[in-house]
């Protein structure tokens, strides 16, 4: 499970769901999870050094 904002959620909606319809819509609520991650992961982790936040 990830922690994500509900607003977040909704703007990745609306935003994805314009540029790609339907299947933009469905997929926008992971697509979201896969980029929270990758920043995480890459960004904090990696280059700031910072351990404490869990992905």
């Amino acid at each position: 499970m990830v922690e994500m904002p509900p607003a977040l959620v909704i703007i990745a909606q609306v935003f994805i769901g314009l540029f790609s319809g339907v299947l933009g819509l469905i997929l926008a609520t992971p697509i979201m999870v896969i980029i929270l991650v990758v920043v995480k992961m890459v960004y904090i982790h990696d280059i700031l050094g910072d351990e404490s936040l869990k992905v």
